[in-house]
């Protein structure tokens, strides 16, 4: 199956998909059989924030990347059920000429697969000469990724002079990841620290930070938001505590926490948390900011020991149309921090 660029609009709508707990992913293609060169709709279920990549085994042994492409380079997907291509693209993908079995493949992960993300193999193949029934390229592919942090999903389908239309099921995921699920808590906002001072732990916190603002929201005074993460000691639930601005104290945002992984210091994976759409109280920023807060309605944050001990990652802020990444700034957790209880 090859990519063709072409000026075809699509009109295919889907829902988004709810929240789920536990890293996964479904694929499916519009038909099972087709034609030389006939349109391919391929749609994913993502239940959680990931990376998606989708590659097919052709019959020759060719293994192509299909997304992310030329046209579409951000495969930051945030818990939804898309459409690649969905219809504002100029592009589809094409059945290609050589018939027989072609294996389409996506891939969810927590981390970048940084092979597929080279603008080489926008034209030419990732992986020739494939057993098109052997699928030791994905273990190639997916070795450098921390363990349970990545799934994926296959569907085969055929080309043939005369295709037949047959609708396909929705495939299983072959590897799922061991991933909490907490449920809403209430929790406190006090002691919230100025960026220079050191932030000590109150009792039932685990987790805290700074995170760098979008330039397009920064002021003078205000670079820099601060995060917080709570635990309910009785419900063993958690909850998501932002100060978008760190002058503004009475600017709170509260996130309930659907789930998380723990990092771990032997293996350096990463530590991820997820959150539902939570509500913000703006009452001394901007007009400008109070928009953009406004838009916001999810966080999702990525984390991992570096070599000294200390804490890295990145904060996600997600809004109906745009994402921001923005690097975290001192993590810290809690010594007997463990989120796999």
């Amino acid at each position: 199956m090859k990519r063709f660029l072409v000026l075809i609009p699509f009109v295919f709508l889907f829902a988004s998909s709810p929240s789920s707990n536990d890293m996964g992913i479904s694929l499916e293609t519009n038909y099972r059989n087709y034609r030389p060169r006939q349109s391919i709709k391929i749609n994913v279920k993502l239940p959680q924030a990931a990376y998606l990549y989708i590659l097919t085994l052709q019959s020759d042994g060719n293994l192509n990347l299909l997304y992310p492409n030329e046209d579409d380079q951000d495969n930051m997907v945030f818990n939804e059920e898309i459409r690649i291509p969905d219809d504002t693209k100029d592009y589809e993908f094409l059945a290609g000429d050589v018939l027989g079995k072609d294996t389409v493949v996506a891939i969810a992960s927590r981390n970048r697969i940084k092979k597929l993300h080279k603008a080489k193999y926008w034209t030419k193949p990732v992986y020739k000469n494939i057993n098109p029934n052997n699928m030791a390229w994905l273990k190639k592919l997916t070795k450098k990724l921390p363990p349970e942090q990545w799934v994926s999903a296959d569907v085969s389908i055929f080309i043939s002079k005369d295709g037949v239309t047959e609708i396909t099921t929705p495939s299983t995921p072959k590897k799922e990841s061991k991933i909490i699920t907490p449920s809403n808590l209430e929790s406190t906002t006090k002691d919230i620290p100025t960026e220079k001072s050191k932030k000590e732990f109150l009792p039932q916190e685990v987790m805290h930070g700074f995170f760098k603002l979008p330039n397009s929201v920064k002021t003078a005074d205000n670079k820099r938001g601060y995060f917080s993460i709570h635990k309910d000691p009785d419900l063993h639930t958690y909850k998501l505590k932002v100060l978008p601005y760190l002058s503004n104290k009475n600017d709170i945002c509260d996130y309930s926490i659907v789930s998380f992984t723990n990092p771990r210091k032997v293996t350096g994976t990463y530590g991820t948390v997820e959150v539902v759409p939570g509500e913000c109280i703006l009452k001394e920023a901007g007009e400008e900011q109070k928009e953009f807060w406004k838009k916001i309605t999810n966080f999702y944050i990525q984390y991992q020991y570096k070599k000294s001990g200390s804490l890295k990652g990145n904060i996600w802020l997600t809004g109906k149309d745009d994402k921001y990444n923005q690097k975290m700034v001192k993590p810290e957790v809690k010594d007997d921090f463990k989120f796999l209880e």
